[in-house]
């Protein structure tokens, strides 16, 4: 039986009582989150969306079963492939920032998948513009809460321990995680439009380092924000394509806070 944890359907339920005001974290992540970007992002997203046709008609039980199943937009893979492939794509990812080394030698459980990442992060790197001095407006400048040499070494710590368990064993706590989240929570439309929702993501690894790392992208221009098969996959898969939406507004910020601390300089 799958295993559902009582501590996730609490904070990912909307309107929880338990979900903090403007606070949310993961590993030694601390984020601020502009709710009202949050739902400016959200009824773009599904402006668009009620404006395209549907391409097929599905249940409720058919649309995430298919979600959790192989998928010809990841080349075949299955939730559990796609989760891994994008964790150790952000293992590197991360390493880059923190000027650190990135290593996993031995990866039984997912060998054709590492190897394949092995060969594409040779030729994609990621660049990333940090800010650290912007704790005045760290809602839209996460780098500006995160300690690199103390709680950067911690996180790529986390990050490896989870890599290494989901090559031994195949599964982890936080996959488990995001298949209840695509199993209960990716078909309904009223947890994706509430401005909770973000918070609620943000307390899962693997969409925490997804918007920190799509926040501090490089080059520094909205026009360049993009995200790449398994990063579409995640959101698709969970239903928070809106997510896209929400990076692309705080960059717009991040922009404009810059542009306007250079003119007063």
């Amino acid at each position: 039986m799958k295993w559902i944890s009582p501590l996730l359907i609490s904070f990912l339920a909307v309107g929880c009582s338990s979900l903090t005001e403007h606070f949310a974290s993961s590993d030694t992540y601390t984020f601020t989150v502009d709710k009202d970007l949050v739902a400016q992002a959200q009824d773009k997203h599904f402006k668009q969306k009620t404006n395209r046709a549907p391409a097929s008609v599905q249940t409720e039980d058919e649309e995430v079963e298919s979600l959790l199943s192989e998928s010809s937009k990841s080349e075949g893979r299955g939730l559990r492939r796609v989760y891994f492939s994008l964790l150790y794509q952000q293992y590197h990812q991360l390493s880059f920032l923190m000027n650190k080394g990135a290593t996993l030698s031995f990866c039984p459980q997912f060998h054709h998948d590492k190897t394949t990442m092995d060969e594409q992060l040779k030729v994609s790197s990621y660049k990333g513009e940090l800010f650290r001095t912007m704790q005045s407006y760290a809602m839209y400048f996460p780098e500006s809460n995160l300690n690199y040499k103390k709680q950067g070494s911690t996180l790529l710590a986390n990050v490896k321990t989870e890599l290494d368990l989901l090559c031994d064993e195949g599964v982890s706590d936080d996959y488990y995680k995001l298949e209840n989240v695509v199993t209960y929570f990716s078909t309904k439309e009223s947890f994706h439009r509430s401005p909770e929702a973000m918070e609620s993501l943000l307390k899962m690894p693997v969409f925490a380092h997804l918007y920190y790392l799509k926040t501090v992208e490089a080059p520094f221009s909205v026009a360049h924000t993009s995200f790449n098969l398994l990063e579409n996959e995640l959101l698709e898969r969970t239903g928070a394509k809106w997510v896209q939406q929400y990076v692309v507004e705080v960059r717009k910020k991040r922009l404009s806070i810059v542009q306007s601390a250079m003119l007063t300089h």
